[in-house]
């Protein structure tokens, strides 16, 4: 009489010690690599499935009955299961992707270079035209200033296309005149302290640089004095304009600088005409 339940067992037995014989390094080579790329896991599964079908038709062959069976049902199920995990995965490292872009949009997002307060102090050189002075004995002379200095900062909010700041001056000119045939020599200076509201537009080149165009009007303390002080000496407040023409850059960070074109002109003081002055300005500052 034959022993069918042992030899199911051994059956049973040498199957398992197949199958892991087969699987566990086909396992393990999916985790390590030795110089060369893994396989997809789609093909690995499939090489396990195909090894598994070989090693039950050897077993049918020896006379193995009862073996589990591998069907095509099982494979696409693997398969399924393997795709809605890469899917999971692909999902996932999206999703992380899409957060970490979002962060980085915002972060960029929160700092506009070409908007908010800004403190800009400058100067540069002032050219100013002749002043006409009306003689206390009658007639009129031109008086030849020098080139000078303008120091002063501005104030204000930018935004992306216009702005409006608040503009703080000093200028300073000296002059040297003979009149009546060099008779009597003139000399003297020419300072004003002003204070501009300014309005303007901004035309952007890029995120960091653009061309900026505004005008502004104020109040200005003009002083002439002229020696011998004896000659003249007038002192007061009088109104002011200007316009303005410029390049502004934002080369790093919060730094902000340009250099501008800006021409100043004062209302008439007793016996004077109004002061025309040309001022090229170099602007370095900082932009919250």
């Amino acid at each position: 009489m034959k022993n069918y339940p042992s030899k199911r067992k051994e059956m049973s037995f040498l199957l398992k010690w197949g199958l892991a014989v087969v699987c566990i390094p086909i396992l393990f080579s999916t985790k390590i690599t030795f110089g060369y790329e893994s396989p997809p896991k789609d093909e690995l599964i499939e090489s396990i499935h195909q090894r598994v079908r070989d090693l039950n038709t050897r077993m049918r062959a020896m006379g193995a009955s009862n073996l589990p069976p591998v069907d095509d049902a099982y494979d696409s199920k693997i398969l399924k299961a393997s795709n809605t995990l890469d899917g999971t995965e692909s999902k996932s490292s999206r999703f992380k992707k899409n957060r970490k872009n979002d962060i980085s949009s915002k972060t960029k997002s929160s700092f506009d270079p070409n908007t908010g307060f800004y403190f800009v102090p400058f100067g540069g050189l002032a050219l100013v035209d002749d002043i006409d002075w009306t003689l206390p004995l009658g007639g009129m002379v031109s008086i030849e200033a020098k080139k000078g200095y303008s120091l002063g900062a501005s104030f204000g909010y930018r935004w992306k296309y216009f702005y409006l700041e608040e503009r703080i001056s000093h200028t300073e000119a000296k002059f040297n005149r003979y009149y009546y045939d060099g008779i009597f020599p003139l000399s003297g200076e020419i300072s004003n302290l002003s204070f501009q509201q300014s309005i303007g537009l901004n035309f952007n080149f890029n995120q960091w640089s653009g061309i900026q165009l505004g005008a502004g009007a104020g109040m200005t303390k003009s002083h002439l004095n002229a020696f011998p002080p004896s000659l003249f000496s007038s002192d007061d407040w009088v109104f002011s304009y200007d316009g303005t023409l410029g390049i502004f850059f934002q080369p790093a960070g919060y730094f902000r600088g340009g250099i501008n074109y800006r021409w100043l002109r004062t209302d008439s003081l007793d016996g004077f005409s109004s002061i025309d002055m040309h001022l090229i300005e170099l602007a370095l500052g900082l932009q919250f």
